[in-house]
């Protein structure tokens, strides 16, 4: 009875399909015999589908009066069929069955749903808990424990730079630190234990609704609110203006008409941090250095090249800062400290520059340009690629593609002399020009 291949072949052979059912029963014991027979004849039998294969099917002769006999017996068998799921329709009893079994359905359906949405809610009830508390002891421990940043200069060589230290940087001398202590208590932490609070009542079922906790917490999160925005306010009041202040530097002329320009090893600038107990920060090419209490050491400074309007090379440092007014801003600006060390026709400069603790972080930068007379030549060392920015040229060469190669100052601009073949030139190594001295040694600064 599960594919029709009995009832086919007993139609087609006109016997009672009872005696091939059993007869498939029985060979069904006798080692599988029966079963296995019965697939491959349900697979190699073909379907009765239409009018025409049904007749074969009983053995009878396909003409035209027996295709009209069997459709119209399919039509009476339909007729009867449909009369049969009528009367089971109307019937009453029918009815209230179907009725009393959609309603089960519809109560078996709402309950999946609630206790599933029950679940759901209380491993989200979990992770609010959880989520909450992580960020909550985080908060608690990175205010009141004075936590750091931690930044890795070299394997087991960790720095740390305190965020009281950073916060003495930013926030202005009116305010303490203690204030925007209390304020990121009161503006994240309260959130935070609403989170835990609420995970906690929809865990353990409370229904209870506390107006006085509510408001509270309300209150103290707006007290909190008010806190940030007044300390942000009084921090953006000090970026209301910029001014820039210029300094010129004194630099030595070159006897050879070229200067050679290089940067302070990064060798020494470890020993000087590990000495001085400087602590930094480097977020890709910017950076940090907390000296002491009275400066900050920020880096690094652009470098450019201009054409003289002399005969004589010039370094100018452009200075800028923010501030609450253009005075201040000024002010600020000419406190940033910078120097350069020369040692005859070389300049060594540094990586960064300095700041007085109390102007603050205020937008500090520092560009230096130096100013190249017509005829005379610049030689650009490998490291100076970290402060060399947006320099223009003859050759429309890339800033990181104008070290160590020699350039000299045209009527028409900049213009390298070992550029030829610049694409089968060995890039940031150091090449040896011939027809140039060599670089004499950089000194090491005091």
């Amino acid at each position: 009875m599960l594919g029709g291949v009995c009832s086919g072949v007993a139609n087609y052979f006109d016997f009672d399909p009872i005696w091939l059912r059993g007869a498939f029963a029985i060979s069904f014991f006798v080692f599988g015999t029966g079963f296995l027979l019965y697939i491959i004849l349900w697979m190699i039998i073909p379907e009765a589908k239409t009018t025409a294969e049904k007749l074969e099917m009983r053995g009878e002769k396909v003409d035209v009066n027996n295709i009209g006999k069997a459709v119209t017996e399919e039509f009476d068998d339909f007729k009867k069929r449909m009369k049969g799921w009528e009367n089971d329709v109307n019937n009453p009893e029918n009815k209230a069955k179907v009725k009393k079994s959609a309603h089960r359905v519809g109560n078996f359906i709402t309950e999946l749903f609630q206790g599933t949405f029950k679940v759901v809610g209380k491993v989200f009830a979990v992770f609010l808990i959880v989520i909450g508390i992580t960020f909550l002891v985080a908060l608690l421990a990175t205010l009141f424990g004075r936590g750091t940043i931690s930044a890795f200069n070299s394997p087991g060589d960790a720095i740390h730079f305190s965020l009281y230290e950073f916060g003495d940087a930013v926030l202005p001398n009116t305010i303490s630190f203690e204030l925007i202590v209390i304020g990121l208590i009161l503006f994240i932490g309260i959130p935070l234990l609403s989170m835990v609070y609420s995970g906690i009542k929809y865990l353990f079922g409370f229904k209870e609704k506390n107006r006085i906790v509510k408001y509270t917490a309300n209150i103290l999160w707006l007290f909190g609110l008010a806190i940030m925005i007044y300390i942000g306010i009084q921090i953006g009041t000090d970026f209301t203006e910029h001014a820039t202040a210029k300094q010129n530097i004194t630099i030595t002329q070159p006897t050879n008409n070229t200067l050679y320009l290089d940067l302070k090893p990064s060798s020494e600038e470890d020993v000087e941090d590990k000495y001085n107990r400087h602590r930094k920060i480097h977020l890709g090419d910017w950076y940090i250095i907390s000296k002491d209490e009275q400066k900050f050491r920020l880096g690094y400074p652009s470098f450019t090249i201009v054409a003289s309007e002399t005969n004589e090379f010039e370094l100018v440092a452009v200075k800028s800062a923010e501030g609450f007014d253009k005075k201040e801003a000024a002010s600020r600006a000419k406190n940033i400290e910078y120097a350069i060390t020369q040692m005859d026709s070389t300049i060594l400069f540094n990586s960064f520059y300095d700041i007085d603790a109390l102007d603050k972080l205020r937008g500090q930068e520092l560009k230096l340009i130096l100013k190249v007379p017509l005829n005379k030549v610049v030689f650009l060392s490998k490291r100076m690629e970290k402060i060399i920015y947006d320099i223009d040229n003859v050759n429309d060469t890339f800033d990181s593609d104008m070290v160590n190669r020699r350039w000299i100052m045209t009527t028409r601009g900049l213009e390298c002399l070992d550029c030829n073949g610049l694409e089968n030139v060995i890039k940031h190594d150091t090449i040896i020009i011939p027809s140039i001295p060599s670089v004499p040694a950089i000194p090491k600064l005091p």
